[in-house]
């Protein structure tokens, strides 16, 4: 049976159709039905968590027109289906192929249409049995993660429908589960109109690439909360404020229950002396009641990338007889983000973002990478003196924020909105004559003198109400909720982890008043953090709007850099969201620009552009393996080897730019006072930390080896703060002609969690200012006899085992030969040309 085609417009079609009966968004959370489960914060250790990870039926279809109209019914023979693993992408599995793009769509881009004959389609089905101590309980299916937009199916019946591949689509399926063994079905298309807010420079894969899981509550259930942070002016004691979301899923009005509150150290000792307690009333059906706690904490352990220290909150529901109803818990960070005097403040302290934006990639597995790639990650980013990251450009993996957290790192997170390959779309139209009889500028000129020099934002806004064909999705109100959708459901996730320090609007998507809609209800639902967005600087007016905190540029030359730090009127901080593109021979100016911005109060840092070479590993027929870019797949249109511009390789092995980025970015630093007399000044480039966490050694090299080393006296001097010190060598019998040189190496005082003690975080050389005699000069009369034979064409010298031929037209050496063997044949000319490196490619384009 083949399905007919409809006539009205899909879902998957329709910009204003996100989902089909999802449940609202909600912080990343698990119950509990004791607090021995809850104390690991990890859902998998639930007895009310099934993970359904693993094998899956698959079948893929050229378009979903194709895919049998009784697919979903657990009568349907799929013994000729295939087996796959989820998570997966289907392309990394031999299903169709991967496509590399950078801003152009992978298709003909007709928004919000998506090819319809070629849309290649998977069908995927799994049984499983529901728990039998769920009986009685709430439902939910959960998808972490698919790949562009799915309908669900659940023992045959339609349960919804979702779309943007990067935030969970949640689904209460208690009335369509039965005991015993259950059929879930899943149609997952790689195009849909949310494809359009998917221009990412990344692999296009599709699948369901994150875990799929099921989780059981009880009738009344804790469904959401929200933990705020904030400090008193000193910064020494803090106000906890949790709003708790308690919703009764049963038909019938509740009985009384009370909500406790605990929160433990890291150690397990409880911080309360008591249990916060809070009376929650009737609910009725299918209502909720929100609750808002408010509880001093004095002094607490503040959480920052140097210490990241995690509190451990408690949300304990019991009923009217005191019974344990259900228990959530997560790792609270006491901190506080500020923009304030021009800087980003984290616990009243400013901070420099010594940062990197990192897609998810696995050469094996595409899209869906595991736990272990992220910490390898994380270990990497720690160890070269990373302390920040820009989830760009969509909002990761759940757990990717868990181990930021745990970590410390600081966390941009942005939504999943770059519909790049459109930004110009406007333009590109108005500006052929045919289409409005004139070109874009005088039809510019013409509305600015209509609406009587009115703001660029409003001549725009005129023209998306007289040519909404021709609107950008940033301007449309169609695509409104689709924006909404994206950023709130992002927020509402990730609200709870003290690693987010920045909410942000989206990437290179134009500038709109869909972006303004999003920024109004972030900072009047979360005034905790600040809000980011790149292209609020492309105004024609070149005036970053205020719908967001911070002024954000991409790869911007050092003079404008300067000029936006040194422009009087504006307080904001600036941040470069992408910087030094790391593309084969890169990252080598990286000194300049940390100069500059430790020099201008307003700059704060930047975000290196990228982590990983997003390669594909491939194998040739005799075994040899490689990794593939664009094209390699005989995928069209595609950006050939615009992707492999990481600081590491796709196995995580460190390109030499890292080093580059370790020495830039260490915390410690020194330079010279009276070098001959061992005299430094050392700095602390820490925010937080005081330089006890590192042992100063200090080596003394004469031609390279060592002839003296040390260890200095324990230094604690404060974080911002230097202090001078004297290296404690003794000036050596300086040899003729030797260079001496001192080195201080920088290595952590005791473990860490991403590296051992004995660990070197930085280093600093100084060449030493020593009087070494110079080496006595050969005598001549010492030497061994030169003879000289000149010939029209060339002279050539020689003396014991060597000679040396000059060529007298072209004033170059011909040939160099010692012991016979030619060393220089056809010796060095001028060659003012250097190769071009990929950097390069764009700009030498045609």
């Amino acid at each position: 049976m083949i399905r007919e085609p409809v006539e009205k417009v899909p879902d998957w079609e329709n910009p204003r159709i996100v989902g089909r009966n999802k449940e609202p968004a909600h912080a990343t959370l698990t119950p509990y039905p004791n607090e021995e489960e809850a104390f690991s914060c990890k859902r998998e250790e639930s007895s009310w968590f099934l993970s359904l990870n693993g094998e899956w039926k698959f079948k893929l279809y050229e378009n979903p027109s194709l895919v049998p109209g009784n697919f979903y019914e657990p009568y349907y023979n799929d013994e000729d289906w295939d087996v796959i693993q989820v998570p997966s992408n289907w392309q990394m599995l031999g299903y169709d192929k991967p496509i590399y793009v950078n801003v152009r769509y992978p298709f003909c881009a007709d928004p919000p249409r998506v090819p319809r004959d070629l849309n290649p389609t998977g069908v995927y089905r799994k049984t499983f049995n529901i728990p039998k101590d769920w009986h009685g309980k709430q439902i939910f299916l959960v998808f972490d993660g698919v790949d562009s937009a799915f309908y669900v199916w659940v023992n045959g019946e339609i349960v919804g429908y979702s779309q943007d591949s990067r935030l969970p689509a949640e689904f209460n399926i208690t009335r369509y589960v039965k005991p015993g063994e259950n059929l879930i079905a899943v149609e997952v298309l790689r195009w849909s109109d949310g494809s359009y807010l998917e221009d990412q420079d990344m692999w296009r894969l599709s699948g369901i690439h994150r875990d799929v899981y099921l989780y059981s509550t009880p009738n009344i259930h804790i469904r959401d909360f929200f933990v705020r942070i904030r400090f008193d002016e000193n910064y020494q004691d803090s106000t906890l404020k949790i709003r708790i979301n308690v919703r009764n899923y049963s038909g019938k009005t509740s009985t009384p229950h009370i909500l406790e509150v605990k929160l433990y150290d890291a150690e397990k000792v409880q911080v309360f002396i008591e249990p916060v307690r809070v009376h929650i009333g009737e609910i009725r059906p299918e209502s909720e009641a929100v609750l808002e706690v408010e509880r001093k904490v004095s002094k607490p352990r503040k959480w920052s990338a140097e210490d990241p220290y995690l509190y451990t909150l408690f949300l304990t529901l019991k009923n009217g007889k005191g019974e344990v109803v259900e228990v959530e818990s997560c790792h609270v960070g006491f901190r506080q983000v500020e923009v304030k005097n021009g800087r980003i403040l984290i616990n009243g302290v400013p901070v420099y973002f010594k940062g990197v934006n990192r897609h998810e990639h696995d050469d094996v597995r595409g899209h869906a990478v595991t736990v272990k790639s992220m910490i390898k990650d994380i270990e990497l980013m720690k160890r070269f003196n990373f302390n920040a990251v820009r989830t760009s450009h969509y909002p990761n993996h759940p757990a990717w924020y868990d181990l930021c957290d745990k970590y410390g790192i600081y966390v941009i997170d942005e939504a999943n909105i770059e519909c790049h390959g459109l930004v110009g779309f406007l333009r590109t139209m108005f500006q052929v004559e045919e289409t409005f009889g004139k070109p874009w500028e005088e039809l510019i000129r013409e509305f600015r003198e209509k609406l009587e020099g009115k703001s660029w934002r409003e001549v725009m806004d005129e023209i998306m109400r007289r040519f909404p064909k021709y609107t950008e999705p940033a301007y449309d109100p169609e695509w409104l909720h689709a924006f909404m959708e994206r950023f709130v459901r992002m927020v509402e996730r990730d609200k709870n982890h003290p690693c987010v320090i920045i909410w942000s609007l989206g990437n290179e998507s134009g500038y709109g008043s869909n972006h303004d809609a999003m920024s109004g209800w972030a900072h009047g639902y979360d005034p905790t953090r600040p809000v980011h967005y790149e292209g609020t600087i492309h105004t024609a007016e070149r005036k970053v709007s205020r719908s967001v905190d911070i002024i954000s540029i991409m790869y911007p030359t050092l003079e404008r850099l300067i000029q936006l730090a040194e422009d009087p009127e504006e307080d904001r901080p600036v941040i470069m969201c992408e910087y030094a593109h790391s593309m084969g021979n890169s990252t080598g100016n990286l000194k300049e620009y940390w100069e500059v911005i430790r020099k201008y109060k307003r700059l704060c840092g930047g975000f290196i552009w990228d982590w990983v070479d997003q390669g594909l590993k491939r194998v040739t027929e005799d075994g040899c393996e490689w990794w593939a870019y664009g094209g390699d797949f005989g995928d069209e249109p595609n950006d050939g080897n615009f992707c492999i511009n990481g600081l590491v390789w796709p196995d995580r092995k460190p390109h030499p730019a890292m080093w580059e980025c370790k020495k830039i970015q260490q915390p410690v630093e020194a330079e010279a006072v009276d070098l001959a007399k061992g005299v430094v000044r050392i700095f602390n480039r820490f925010d937080f930390t005081n330089l006890d966490i590192v042992d100063v050694f200090w080596e003394l090299s004469e031609d390279g080896r060592i002839i003296q080393q040390g260890v200095l006296p324990k230094i604690y001097t404060p974080p911002h703060e230097s202090e001078v010190v004297t290296i404690p060598f003794k000036t050596p019998e300086l040899k003729p002609g030797a260079e001496y040189w001192l080195m201080l190496r920088y290595k952590l005082s005791k473990d860490t969690i991403w590296a051992e003690k004995g660990y070197e975080i930085g280093w600093s050389q100084f060449k030493m200012p020593f009087d070494a005699p110079p080496k006595p000069l050969v005598k001549a009369e010492d030497m061994h006899p030169l003879t000289l034979e000149e010939t029209d064409e060339e002279v050539v010298v020689s003396g014991r085992n060597f000679k040396f031929t000059l060529n007298k037209e072209k004033g170059c050496v011909t040939s160099l030969k010692y012991k016979g063997f030619e060393m220089v044949k056809d010796g060095p000319v001028l060659n003012v040309w250097r190769a071009p490196t990929d950097n390069d490619a764009p700009r030498l384009a045609p």
